[in-house]
């Protein structure tokens, strides 16, 4: 074909030179043209056309999926927002959402107009002040894509871009604690060269949960020309906190989809003109989703009725799993009841995880507070239902509604309401609270009423199997084992020992160690640890002493309390608030005796049991221990529990306070985010890349000299003394003759006063141990 059109041209060529009758045609040059302005060029010019209209309608479709432990939770929105006078005083916006989320469905109308948001969720309505730049604010932007952030911006056609290429999020989608995998995104131009569709497509990490989003956005002119108030506005609630409806949906949506879930529910109701004091504890497991559900409730009940002077109660397990409910009463005999489902245990399961979120319908009014990536959600119930509320007990208890406000010559509602936790990163529910309290006057005295009920909840737990069946899933082996720093020690006179720095936490890779590790442990005669978590925890069930030594490192017993030892009352006030939200309050008196180092340890511990990603239930020492207890090896502790109990008991008030303070702050995801960093280097065993990473100088330049004299106490406290103690400790496991595997945090081998150098320099060869490919 081009060899013809060749021919064609020539053809033509020989033709017009005929024509012209012998006379040479005269030569002229070329046009020039101007060459092409680059995509990026093309689409910010017409980007900044959309950005000067002032009306437009929006028409969304939002998916996310997010991938959590053993979970995957997806949700769909379908929006219509109508923006009218962008830019300008008159701006008023119309929004419209149909939201799914597992079988929850929530359809929104929402009106901005003169300062005042209008919302209804279903059947709740609520208004809020709210000013225009707030608004739009939680909107999904009228220009969705910034082509500043890719490497390549691809021009396919006359009207559509391609983008690709980015390490980062579009301001919109990006909280600043994600972590990107990958995005692109496309925008088409209509007749007037303005972008009238986006779509986007992203990747990312966030907090534990792995996260995909596809975003679609078509724009056009509205058919909405103006937009008022909603009929009957002035009966909606006025709320200070917009954000608290749409959370309560978010959550109860994930509670809807989950698979994998455990709680702990605290119920207490207190009746004092009944003399009645009623306490149960719930503890639940489910494992799987409708035919393959299986679960677990352990249940403790007792009333104790003063009136009577008697006291009744009782202890129930029952478990469902394959087909069969195994029940056991006080410790009796197993029932065995046949014919359940999966579908019944799931209801079971949906009904426990659900029966403490609020109904929005009567709810007076929320308040958010964020801590560090924490939200504490607290809200109140309207007095009426108060009190249709006080009817329920009283036909609960005694078979009438009416008792005891028929008794009662007056009656006051003293507190009504409850608080949600949320990882504000997942949107997952972390623990969720109910208070009713009332009084009412009888003869000239005031009763109490009184109920409360708390949830600690972790849905995609990975322990929930376990927790049912008695047994792990099973690990499966890694495609890039760890290669962890491990070191043989030898004497002058033949001395040996095996040196592993370890990491309290892990995953998969903990528990397929390399071969050398494991050929090195099956020779060695026994097993030493920082100190054993089992023994210590058998000494605290048999021995008095031991446990009076723990009360004594744990509480405060000189009559002071928690409020006493913190100086900055903000830093109590969020502590009790984080400690709530993550379901770590177990009660108003065992927290204000306990000494914060203990809040700040316990934190931590949620933290990374809320992380998914990694689990002290993998931890090296952990594995090791679990299999000297099968090779039946002598487990040494190179420290007692109770030195460790002391060591954080006895470090300064303005220690303690620093560390609770910068754990709530800094919340979940940069504590997990540094651990699961450290982690990695722990999986490459590159011991330079330790040494550097470890013995690293601290930037103290921000720090004033108090804070730099408390972190001198901690790195003392937990450092310096402790490694030479350590080297002693060592030095002992070499001259008694065993082969002693010797496992201790990393810290403790690499730092610059660790066992690598002190060893080397007291005269011993510490080798490091090469694996084969």
């Amino acid at each position: 074909m081009k060899r013809l059109i060749a021919m064609v041209m020539t053809i033509v060529m020989v033709l017009s030179l005929c024509a012209c009758g012998g006379t040479p045609a005269e030569t002229t040059a070329p046009p020039t043209t101007e060459p092409a302005p680059p995509a990026s060029e093309v689409y910010a010019e017409a980007k900044a056309k959309l950005e000067a209209l002032t009306d437009v309608e929006l028409e969304i479709t939002y998916t996310e999926e997010m991938h959590l432990g053993a979970d995957d939770f997806k949700t769909t929105s379908h929006q219509t927002v109508t923006l009218l006078g962008l830019g300008t005083d008159a701006f008023s916006a119309h929004y419209e959402e149909e939201y799914h989320s597992g079988s929850l469905q929530v359809h929104a109308d929402e009106t901005w107009l003169d300062g005042t948001m209008y919302s209804q969720m279903n059947s709740t309505c609520f208004r809020a002040e709210m000013t225009s730049e707030d608004y739009l604010d939680r909107l999904l932007p009228v220009v969705l894509i910034d082509e500043t952030l890719y490497e390549t911006v691809e021009q396919t056609s006359d009207t559509e871009f391609a983008f690709s290429g980015t390490e980062v999020l579009e301001s919109w989608c990006d909280n600043g604690l994600t972590i990107p995998d990958e995005a692109s995104a496309t925008a088409r131009l209509d007749e007037n060269g303005v972008p009238d569709q986006f779509t986007y497509e992203a990747s990312f990490q966030q907090g534990a949960a792995d996260m995909d989003i596809s975003v679609t956005v078509a724009i056009r002119t509205p058919e909405l020309t103006e937009v008022t108030v909603p009929d009957g506005a002035d009966s909606y609630t006025l709320l200070d906190t917009p954000e608290g409806p749409a959370l309560v949906y978010l959550i109860s949506g994930y509670l809807d989809q989950a698979t994998a879930a455990m709680s702990t529910s605290t119920a207490v109701v207190t009746c004092q003109a009944g003399a009645f004091v009623e306490t149960s504890v719930t503890t639940m497991a489910a494992h799987g989703k409708d035919a393959t559900t299986i679960g677990k409730f352990d249940t403790v009940y007792q009333f104790v009725d003063a009136a009577q002077g008697s006291t009744d109660g009782y202890t129930m397990s029952e478990t469902y799993n394959d087909g069969i409910l195994t029940t056991v009463t006080d410790g009796g005999a197993p029932e065995i009841t046949e014919g359940v489902t999966g579908y019944d245990m799931q209801a079971a399961v949906d009904s426990e995880l659900v029966s403490l979120i609020p109904d929005m319908s009567v709810i007076t009014d929320y308040d958010l507070t964020v801590i560090g990536d924490i939200g504490y959600l607290e809200f109140t119930f309207s007095e009426d239902s108060a009190i249709d509320n006080e009817k329920s007990f009283c036909e609960y208890y005694y078979g009438d509604p009416e008792l005891l406000s028929s008794l009662a010559s007056a009656s006051e509602v003293k507190e009504y309401g409850g608080a949600i936790g949320i990882d504000l990163l997942t949107g997952m529910p972390l623990s969720t609270n109910l208070i009713f309290s009332m009084t009412h006057t009888i003869d000239g005295q005031d009763f109490i009423l009184s109920a409360e009920y708390k949830q600690a909840l972790q849905l995609a737990s990975p322990d929930a199997y376990e927790a049912i069946t008695g047994e792990k899933l099973p690990a499966e082996e890694p495609q890039e084992p760890a290669k962890p720093v491990f070191y043989k020690v030898t004497g002058s006179e033949g001395e040996q020992m095996w040196l592993l720095g370890t990491i309290h936490v892990g995953d998969e890779r903990t528990a397929f160690l390399p071969q050398e590790v494991y050929d090195a442990f099956d020779t060695s005669d026994a097993l030493a640890v920082e100190f054993s978590t089992e023994s210590y925890t058998a000494s605290l069930m048999e021995d008095e002493e031991a446990i009076q030594a723990y009360i004594t490192a744990l509480l405060y017993t000189d009559g002071t309390k928690l409020e006493d030892h913190i100086a900055d009352k903000e830093v109590y006030e969020n502590a009790i608030k984080v400690l709530k939200a993550t379901g770590n309050f177990s009660n108003e008196a065992t927290v204000m005796l306990t000494k914060p180092v203990f809040h700040f340890q316990t934190l931590q511990n949620y933290f990374m049991s809320n992380g998914y990603r990694l689990s002290s239930d993998y931890g090296v020492d952990v594995q090791l221990e679990a299999k000297a207890a099968e090779q039946d090896k002598e487990i040494l502790s190179v420290e007692s529990g109770e030195f460790q109990m002391d060591l954080l008991a006895g470090l300064s008030d303005e220690l303690q306070e620093l560390m609770l303070k910068e754990t709530i702050e800094a919340g979940q995801f940069a504590h997990n985010y540094g651990t699961q960093e450290l982690y990695e280097m722990w999986c490459r065993g590159d011991e330079a890349e330790l040494i550097e990473y470890l013995n690293a100088e601290e930037d103290d330049s921000d720090m004033t000299e108090e804070e730099k004299a408390l972190y001198a106490e901690y790195e003392n406290a937990l450092g310096g003394d402790r490694n030479v103690d350590m080297l002693s400790v060592a030095e002992e496991y070499l001259k008694s003759g065993k082969v002693v595997f010797y496992a201790v945090g990393l810290a403790h081998l690499l730092a610059e006063d660790g066992l690598v150098n002190t060893l080397r320099a007291a005269g011993y060869t510490v080798e490091l141990v090469t694996y084969t490919e």
